[in-house]
């Protein structure tokens, strides 16, 4: 089977599994309500405005067999969020002093209220770790699955990625309906 299917179990008993393409996820309102997704490869939404950054995250998603579907704008961002329906968002916030940072946060504050993909901030990577409290308190409040104050170390990248995962299985595993079965 291509991993650019998905598979699709209804909730019912005498549903079928249907197969649908789904290359970054799936699409809201193209599949029927209450089903349940078992992505071949999980698919991810990153938003970065540093290149370098956006490469080694959609380099370590791969290791860990996610699929980053990679945006620099934000209206694109946000437009994917609206349109995709994806585990997981990954938001790397640049410098503190860019003229980008406000203009993110704000965007990112707008994206988590938008749907129940597990959220990860990516701190301002000032290299000032110690420095990140306050943004990692706003991370928090705004329902933030994870904080990272600095996204550089590899390993601690594919950890959250793994954990993600198991995150993302028992969340689905809470969506399914099991009163058919009684």
């Amino acid at each position: 089977m291509a991993s650019s299917f998905t598979h699709v179990i209804q909730n019912d008993m005498t549903a079928q599994p249907v197969l649908v393409p789904a290359k970054w996820g799936r699409v809201r309102g193209q599949d029927s309500p209450g089903a349940f997704v078992i992505s071949d490869l999980l698919s991810c939404l990153l938003l970065s405005r540093s290149e370098q950054r956006a490469q080694m995250l959609q380099s370590v998603a791969k290791e860990e067999s996610w699929q980053a579907k990679v945006c620099d704008d934000v209206q694109e961002f946000l437009l994917s969020v609206f349109q995709l329906d994806v585990p997981l968002i990954i938001v790397d916030l640049p410098s503190r002093t860019a003229a980008s940072y406000a203009e993110l946060r704000e965007m990112t504050a707008q994206a988590c209220g938008l749907n129940r993909s597990l959220f990860v901030v990516c701190g301002a990577a000032d290299g000032d770790v110690e420095d990140s409290s306050e943004e990692e308190l706003w991370a928090r409040q705004l329902g933030a699955w994870a904080y990272l104050p600095d996204a550089t170390d590899r390993g601690g990248l594919r950890l959250v990625f793994a954990e993600a995962r198991k995150a993302f299985a028992k969340q689905s595993a809470a969506y399914v309906d099991t009163s058919g079965f009684w």
